[in-house]
């Protein structure tokens, strides 16, 4: 559950950062159902999950202790380089401004 809250906050953060910046990506021909398609596609990419280390005992799914007995929290960082990278290899190029129409 924990797990599903850190990446709905991680998309819901990228989406605010492209709306402010008014960033946008189009690719011609692309319908917006392809669009958010790839988006999505691109996004499960750049979603990287990590184990780090934690200070404090707490409980649940995202916790467990590796083999030196140190408690490990799993976190989920969004790589935006990654996104970039598969977005413009689909053909698509970010635009600023908002959309046409």
């Amino acid at each position: 559950m924990r797990g599903r809250i850190v990446v709905a906050l991680g998309l819901a953060g990228l989406a605010l950062a492209a709306c402010g910046a008014g960033a946008r990506w189009e690719r011609a021909g692309a319908t917006d159902a392809e669009r958010r398609r790839d988006e999505a596609e691109c996004a499960g990419l750049a979603n990287r999950d990590r184990s780090v280390p934690v200070s404090r005992s707490t409980t649940g799914s995202a916790m467990r202790r590796n083999m030196d007995g140190v408690e490990l929290a799993t976190v989920r960082d969004f790589d935006t380089g990654v996104f970039d990278e598969c977005m413009k290899s689909r053909g698509y190029q970010q635009v600023s401004g908002p959309p046409p129409g």
